[in-house]
């Protein structure tokens, strides 16, 4: 540094998900891609409710930010990815933060939209989260994704 000023190291911007316009979907699993009361593997990821999720991928194009407690642990954001996959759906694209209660699970989604600001944008979810005002699609628990969420959803996504 002979001159006396600092060089700042060279930085390439990747654009960060939703930077660019995307459609985002906040997904939860349990009681969303199926009942809440699954209890073993043959009843998680109801065939009926993949089918549906798909409809709304496909009919919007979003991209699937995970916010379920499934982020939590390796196996579970991969058990997810796998059964998109399997499904014909992408991957996810990230998750949301993860904190200490689940059910404060509507301010992880806001920090992430402030994080990567994007203006269409939904989240999918048993759990009541009036806070999101339009872009909350509420699912009914003991069944998962019904075609009434599937119709709300691509609605506000495709504004």
């Amino acid at each position: 540094m002979l001159s006396g000023k600092k060089r700042s190291p060279k930085t390439s911007k990747i654009p960060s998900p939703g930077a660019n316009g995307d459609k985002i979907c906040f997904l939860d699993v349990d009681g969303v891609l199926h009942s809440y009361f699954a209890r073993n593997d043959s009843q998680l990821f109801n065939r009926s409710c993949m089918r549906r999720l798909k409809r709304i991928v496909d009919e919007t194009g979003c991209k699937i930010v995970l916010s379920s407690s499934w982020r939590k642990t390796p196996q579970g954001k991969t058990a997810v990815n796998q059964q998109l996959r399997s499904n014909s759906i992408p991957s996810i694209i990230g998750c949301t933060r993860v904190r200490y209660d689940e059910y404060q699970r509507h301010e992880d989604i806001l920090d992430w939209i402030e994080k990567n600001p994007t203006e269409r944008w939904i989240a999918i979810d048993d759990l009541p989260m009036p806070q999101l005002r339009e872009h909350y699609i509420q699912t009914a628990p003991d069944v998962g994704l019904t075609d009434a969420a599937v119709h709300q959803a691509i609605r506000v996504l495709n504004k």
